[in-house]
């Protein structure tokens, strides 16, 4: 029979990746015994509010947590810690009195969350098997207490990033969710600082110097704890080149992510551009869009660099040309480009082809980036209509590259979409109330330092496929490289970036040992893969046509890897498994109709979630998620990834998809078999932070718990 607390402890069982922050759970321990507490209902317990402070530098992160916690009556604590800690920089202050706490090694932490979980029928908390701990044996909650805790941890080295953790509250294991949860973190490296990277939480990174950067997260109702982890690159190379790779059990492929942050080098004067401003200021444009667009346009110009070209293209039902050609970035073109953007009038009709006929005109220089940001609000109505001619008559490839900004949901996003992929730039959607000047100065600022230009990747003979995103042609100061790739084979390789700075080649490169064995780590690295390969695979079924392989690819993977689509939802939220066929035939008729659509608000959703998933850098819950045709964030509820592998809620229970064993072996839990199992094999016992029951596959046989 369950007592209170185990159904408190279940009431937020949302699962996924193990929790960290202390565990509070009502009751007593006292000589390796915990006595739950009495009555009814059993006492309760939240995190309001929590807020981390945090130094990293090369080896060692600093933590400062202050929380302010809702509770009633006696708890004992639990800190699940990450291997590493240094036990005498954790300190404990509960309403400013500070608490004793002990800190156990992984073999007494393990008969501690053994204890816990046996006698509060818990099987989330020996998900933290291996793992040391934090016992504080009696604390006091009140209706606000305020809980302050320090600690230390190391910066674990990790094929050459530093391996940054960061403890957060233990919401899932509360009655409710954490209101809120901030953290604000300083990077210091003793050496220039190129990239920093969250695989766990979308993080907002500002640089403040060649070795410093802070890294803000915040989030409301928070359900899901684990630890932020920060990834991070400390050298002198311009990129600071890094890979990580995963290679699953029993597959004939591996992945990996590269990584890397140019900076051209420092005191490195970028690249010279070529940069075309092509804005719609048909009659659809008028008033406060229009005050916007100029904004947007007198922003690039007054932030061009000395050696930049550019023009402007105002297109309504007729074209105008702030100049015939290119002019150079001096202080009277801008002056005159100003004026020319001020005397501007939103009228007439949409006339794209000529637009682009005008933005595209004249020869790229070798060397010289040529980027045009082409803006508009609706659909072609004037000139050429026909989408499909409007392609035909853009040149493909890199010489050019188009960005393609779509304001608002009138616009056909097909077109945009097939210009960017055509000329390999971006197409970029904003929602009719998005602040277009702010939005426009973002995507500016990360295209305005080109710091190597004709770049060509080379992977040193490995065989790898399905790159995403698909090699830049140029790389621009701060804009992170994050590529997503899979290999066969394996072995000691040497990945090259090549390309020219103002004429003078470049070369940057980094050895790497890919794994041709199973190597459990990061398999965040598949999943971030998986994403971004259904992305383009959505987006070709979009733009070229559907066909039962791109079809049937992007339903296993979205089944394998538990990632979220529109059109394959349905296999988690069924609650039941379906044959391939029947997989393939309910996803194919929902791309159909979907895919039907070229313009509007549905139009544009699609091509926004093929976006997010083409760039997805953050593996987590919270990161799962599409929009649907009204626009609503549709997150994933009946399936979640633990240890790589995606588990759906089948029958009440936590079933794997990989799941294939003929042979099944049920296994009681809390019972002397259950937590064997515990202790030999990670896998299954961190699958059991998703509460309940689950079912897996482990040495050929087909493990369920019950």
């Amino acid at each position: 029979m369950r007592t209170p607390l185990a159904a408190l402890v279940a009431l937020l069982a949302l699962g996924g990746a193990a929790q960290a922050g202390v565990i509070f759970l009502p009751g007593t321990y006292a000589n390796g015994r915990f006595t739950p507490a009495g009555g009814d209902p059993a006492p309760t317990w939240q995190t309001l509010y929590s807020t981390t402070r945090a130094d990293i530098s090369d080896d060692a992160v600093v933590g400062h947590v202050r929380e302010t916690v809702m509770g009633q009556g006696r708890f004992v604590g639990v800190l699940p810690l990450p291997e590493g800690v240094e036990a005498s920089s954790l300190t404990l202050q509960v309403d400013g009195v500070a608490v004793p706490v002990e800190v156990l090694p992984p073999a007494a932490a393990q008969d501690l969350y053994t204890e816990l979980a046996r006698r509060t029928e818990s099987s989330r908390l020996v998900a933290f098997a291996g793992r040391p701990a934090a016992l504080v044996p009696a604390v006091t909650l009140g209706h606000r207490t305020r809980i302050e805790l320090d600690y230390r941890l190391p910066v674990r080295q990790r094929a050459g990033l530093g391996d940054a953790q960061l403890l957060l509250p233990a919401a899932g294991f509360g009655a409710a969710p954490a209101r809120r949860v901030t953290v604000e973190a300083t990077v210091k490296t003793s050496r220039p600082l190129r990239g920093v990277f969250s695989p766990t939480h979308e993080v907002e990174v500002d640089r403040l110097g060649a070795q410093t950067a802070r890294v803000r997260f915040s989030q409301d109702d928070v359900v899901e704890g684990d630890t932020l982890r920060l990834l991070f690159a400390a050298d002198d190379d311009a990129l600071g080149l890094r890979v990580l790779t995963h290679r699953p059990e029993g597959e004939d492929h591996g992945y990996f992510l590269l990584l890397g942050n140019p900076t051209g080098g420092d005191g490195v004067a970028p690249a010279p551009k070529d940069l075309v401003l092509a804005l719609d200021v048909s009659g659809s444009m008028r008033g406060e869009k229009l005050a916007q667009v100029q904004l947007a346009a007198e922003y690039v110009v007054a932030h061009l660099n000395p050696g930049d070209r550019f023009n402007l293209i105002a297109f309504g039902s007729e074209v105008h040309r702030f100049q015939e050609g290119l002019v150079p970035a001096d202080e009277a073109h801008r002056a005159d480009a100003v004026r020319f953007l001020q005397g501007l009038l939103a009228a007439g009709k949409t006339n794209i082809s000529e637009a682009l006929a005008a933005s595209l005109a004249g020869q790229a220089e070798a060397g010289r980036p040529r980027l045009v940001l082409f803006l508009t609000d609706g659909t072609p109505t004037a000139g050429e209509l026909a989408p499909d001619r409007i392609l035909a008559g853009v040149p493909a490839g890199g010489s050019t590259a188009i960005f393609a900004l779509g304001v608002g949901h009138d616009v056909n996003a097909h077109l945009l979409d097939g210009l960017a992929q055509k000329t390999e730039g971006r197409s970029v959607y904003l929602e009719p109330d998005d602040e277009i000047d702010v939005k426009v100065a973002a995507i500016y600022d990360g295209l305005s330092n080109p710091v190597l230009t004709d770049v060509a990747l080379d992977f040193g003979g490995l065989k790898v496929e399905h790159v995403y995103p698909e090699a830049p042609t140029a790389l621009f100061r701060g804009q992170e490289i994050l590529l997503a790739g899979r290999y066969s084979g394996g072995g000691a390789h040497t990945i090259t970036v090549k390309g020219t700075l103002r004429g003078a080649a470049q070369q940057h490169t980094v050895k790497v040992d890919f794994p041709a064995k199973t190597q459990a780590d990061d398999a965040f690295v598949a999943w971030l893969w998986a994403s971004r390969r259904i992305g383009d695979l959505l987006r070709e079924i979009r733009l070229e046509g559907q066909t039962e392989p791109r079809v049937r690819e992007v339903v296993e993977l979205s089944l394998k890897y538990g990632i979220l689509t529109e059109y394959t939802v349905f296999l988690s939220d069924a609650g039941r498994s379906f044959t391939p066929e029947e997989a393939a035939a309910a996803a194919g008729e929902l791309m159909e109709t979907a895919n039907a659509q070229v313009s509007g608000r549905w139009a544009v959703q699609q091509a926004g979630n093929e976006s997010g998933l083409r760039h997805r850098k953050v593996s987590s819950v919270d990161n799962n998620f599409y929009k649907d045709r009204q626009g609503t964030v549709r997150k994933a509820e009946k399936v979640r990834t633990v240890d790589g592998r995606a588990y759906y809620q089948r029958d009440g229970k936590w079933v794997d998809a990989a799941s294939r064993a003929d042979k099944v072996r049920r296994v009681k839990k809390y019972s002397p078999e259950y937590f064997e199992l515990i202790k030999k094999n990670k896998s299954f016992a961190r699958a059991q932070s998703l509460g309940g029951d689950t079912v897996m596959d482990f040495e050929g046989e087909r493990l369920e718990t019950y």
